[in-house]
């Protein structure tokens, strides 16, 4: 075994704080998506095929299809985060190091835990518990809105448990994230000795 074997293998061994519970997380989300692009492929292509095959446009796909694609956003923002993969501007990680660097990943951590707290949270909350207070509806289907809404928060308390794990991670100075491939088996070597950018302060 290689040195390059050894620094790959030493990296997917690692068992960073609530890696578990990430990890089931991680499938749930995952096939949970997966289920929902399905139907929402489906959808699309009966509605496509109703309207212009068939001539008989069906009235309930284009708003399931509305709804199944805020639900596949919110869910895929709150997977996204679990693995760092939301775009953003890596101008001050770069050119700050060590414990500064650190620092500022702690606060950005808090940033987003504050910003899923309050708005996606408690905002999301606050509208879906409203609106079914109401008793508003969808126009075509006639399901309770709030229900549609409830995606704001179950997305907000993904993102906001992320955050708490990542911050946690960076103030232990242990990998921020190290998903597995899809089928459950290690990184590839080059991709596991790849540093990400939470990783660079260590």
């Amino acid at each position: 075994m290689n040195d390059r074997q050894a620094g790959a293998e030493a990296v997917t061994a690692a068992k960073p704080p609530f890696s578990t519970i990430e990890h089931w997380l991680d499938r749930i989300l995952a096939t949970a998506l997966i289920a929902i692009f399905s139907v929402l492929v489906v959808v699309v292509v009966t509605q496509v095929t109703s309207r212009y095959v068939f001539n008989n446009p069906t009235t309930s796909t284009e708003e399931i299809a509305r709804f199944l694609f805020i639900w596949l956003s919110l869910i895929g923002a709150a997977y996204a985060a679990g693995g760092s993969k939301h775009l953003s501007i890596d101008i001050l990680p770069i050119l700050v190091s060590g414990q500064t660097k650190r620092g500022l990943l702690l606060l950005l951590q808090l940033l987003i835990l504050g910003f899923a707290c309050a708005v996606m949270i408690y905002g999301g909350w606050s509208l879906a518990a409203r609106t079914l207070a109401n008793g508003q509806v969808t126009p075509t289907l006639g399901l309770p809105m709030g229900w549609i809404y409830m995606a704001i928060p179950i997305s907000g308390a993904i993102i906001a448990f992320y955050a708490v794990i990542h911050f946690i991670r960076i103030w232990m100075n242990v990998p921020v994230t190290r998903r597995r491939m899809e089928d459950g088996s290690p990184l590839p070597a080059d991709e596991a000795e790849r540093p990400s950018v939470e990783e660079e302060y260590r």
